[in-house]
């Protein structure tokens, strides 16, 4: 349109799977970013490194991945593991200075974000998973999440 201004974002793209993954979730999220950074917006991505050793830092097609244990530090229930990824993803959060972080995910990279600086910037959140049977009170991840 004549006159308006598109403004490009730095989104932070968190989610429990991602490339070389390729299930529904890594798919729409590749698709996603593929379309919205031809409209310029800018994203790094956040996510675990799932059951392959594939390392903590990587690159997709020019967007920065970073993947993290999230699962194994919270079944391990490793306090010094989890206090090194929260350390880890606010230098991302700070370095990045992202406009909007878009949670796709309701996993144990959940949790992190819940408690990460991430947190505090806007954000939107794609449960991308069935939420019938869920427990979702304001004591529970999903419940604060979802307020």
């Amino acid at each position: 349109m004549t006159g308006e201004v598109e403004r490009r974002l730095r989104v932070l793209y968190w989610t429990e799977g991602f490339s070389p993954y390729t299930g529904g979730t890594e798919v729409l999220g590749a698709t996603l970013l593929a379309g919205l950074r031809e409209r310029g917006h800018e994203f790094t991505v956040v996510t675990s490194h799932g059951e392959l050793d594939l390392p903590d830092r990587d690159d997709h097609e020019g967007v920065p991945v970073h993947r993290f244990p999230f699962h194994t530090a919270v079944t391990a229930r490793d306090p010094r593991l989890m206090l090194g990824i929260l350390k880890r993803l606010d230098g991302i959060v700070h370095d990045v200075r992202p406009d909007l972080t878009h949670v796709n995910a309701v996993g144990a990279s959940l949790m992190f974000h819940l408690e990460s600086s991430a947190a505090q910037i806007p954000w939107a959140f794609t449960p991308h998973a069935p939420l019938e049977g869920q427990r979702t009170g304001p004591d529970t991840i999903l419940g604060r999440a979802l307020h």
